[in-house]
């Protein structure tokens, strides 16, 4: 029986209709995956010993037409293609999300920033106010202590009272 190196798995998948729009990354199909390893592992125990390989496995293989492996190849790469088109679309989607992420809290960071930045402005306003406001009721002070010595200096007034000016005069 003259047979090309092609499983039940893939005979089966020819002899499906091929839509090109149907491809699925989330999936994958176990029991392909199965096949894969079993024909791996019937191709290595051949190299081994063919002899021993036709006694423990038994032959699954089928006649694949040149048209039909012609066939896979294609619909491999072309899925293979279109499989890396959407994995591509997909990373650039991720991408684009972490950065505008990125770029919120960058900017959420600024802000933060210039409110700190503001309060302090506003704490050291309070404060130079507050040195100011002192100051200047310590120099009202020393003007109506300048005038009350100035009135009591004056000839002829007494003042308010003799108490008044020895508290001046200490």
């Amino acid at each position: 029986m003259a047979c090309n190196e092609y499983s039940h798995a893939e005979a089966d998948f020819l002899s499906l209709a091929v839509d090109l729009n149907d491809v699925t990354l989330d999936e994958p199909s176990y029991s392909q995956l199965r096949d894969d390893r079993a024909e791996r592992t019937r191709q290595a125990m051949k190299a081994a010993d063919s002899s021993l390989t036709d006694c423990i496995l038994p032959q699954e293989r089928c006649a694949v037409s040149r048209d039909q492996a012609a066939a896979v190849c294609l619909q491999k790469r072309w899925r293979g293609q279109v499989g890396r088109k959407r994995y591509l679309e997909k990373l650039l989607e991720k991408f684009e999300q972490e950065e505008r992420l990125r770029l919120e809290k960058m900017q959420q960071q600024v802000e933060e920033g210039e409110l700190l930045v503001d309060n302090h402005k506003l704490l050291v306003l309070l404060d130079e106010d507050a040195t100011v406001r002192r100051n200047q009721d310590r120099h009202q002070l020393c003007r109506v202590i300048t005038i009350q010595r100035a009135w009591r200096a004056l000839p002829g007034t007494e003042g308010f009272s003799g108490e008044h000016r020895c508290a001046d005069r200490r």
